[in-house]
């Protein structure tokens, strides 16, 4: 399809996401994750991999029953070492073509605060949210929603 990109569409638990293809790692089926006490409501988990806890964003307090986990990576700065963290999914993920004149407002309901909103585009008469991934994570590990509460 001329004159669109590529991205990954998840069924984050409130809001469906998509992330490009390069910030997107590996799906786990069958996360261990564990609870803590800290952090914005939307990421009080980590999920144990590759011998490591990720931060793990999940906005909904229901079960993690048919929960995947989507490892994702990303930059704070230009040049920067990567960092890793996790998206709860319902589902599969899925590649979807994005034509490059489909953006739209992001929901004004929306989980995700106005920094952590990258774009937003239609899919399917859906609003899809890209989130700005340093922003999501640097509030789960500051322990702050910079704005809002997601």
């Amino acid at each position: 399809m001329s004159g669109s990109v590529r991205a990954w569409l998840l069924e984050w638990p409130s809001q469906p996401l998509a992330l490009a293809p390069a910030e997107v790692i590996e799906v786990v089926y069958e996360p261990e994750v564990h609870r803590v006490p800290v952090g914005p409501d939307w990421c009080r988990w980590l999920v144990y991999w590759r011998d490591r806890l990720l931060p793990l964003a999940l906005p909904s307090r229901g079960a993690l029953d048919s929960l995947s986990v989507v490892v994702i990576a990303y930059q704070q700065a230009p040049r920067a070492p990567l960092e890793h963290a996790a998206i709860a999914v319902r589902g599969t993920p899925r590649q979807i073509e994005v034509p490059r004149d489909a953006d739209c407002d992001p929901p004004n309901e929306g989980v995700l605060a106005e920094p952590q909103v990258r774009a937003c585009f239609l899919h399917e008469n859906r609003p899809i949210v890209v989130p700005e991934l340093r922003a999501l994570f640097a509030s789960a590990i500051s322990g702050t929603s910079q704005g809002g509460s997601p």
